[in-house]
């Protein structure tokens, strides 16, 4: 987007921090994805409409060190009803470890 100013913006955002220091070990996408449709930014059913003003951003990626307190996400949300909800899935989206987790290769076996 040339100009993201011309975007909708969500009335209301909220820092989730990190509740101790460690690395980011995992990330649970249909967890996070489920968080953001809670905020509006998907469907629970046919009928329910998107708000393309909500969502999530994840400030850390998986094996990066987190501090204390530090920001993990920031809820973007126009509905303070559904918060809490979305909030307890990203905690449960989120695990923290005492060092980095194992790297797998990307590419696993190259077939002839």
């Amino acid at each position: 987007v040339d100009e993201p100013g011309l975007l909708p913006q969500a009335r209301h955002r909220t820092e989730w921090q990190s509740p101790e220091a460690g690395c980011l070990v995992r990330l649970d996408a249909e967890k996070l994805g489920r968080a953001a449709m809670v905020l509006g930014a998907g469907r629970e059913r046919v009928e329910d409409g998107i708000d393309p003003a909500v969502g999530l951003v994840l400030h850390k990626k998986l094996g990066e060190r987190v501090e204390h307190g530090e920001p993990l996400a920031t809820l973007h949300y126009n509905d303070s009803k559904r918060l809490e909800e979305a909030r307890a899935l990203l905690v449960a989206a989120l695990t923290l470890g005492a060092s980095p987790p194992s790297v797998f290769p990307l590419i696993l076996k190259t077939l002839a």
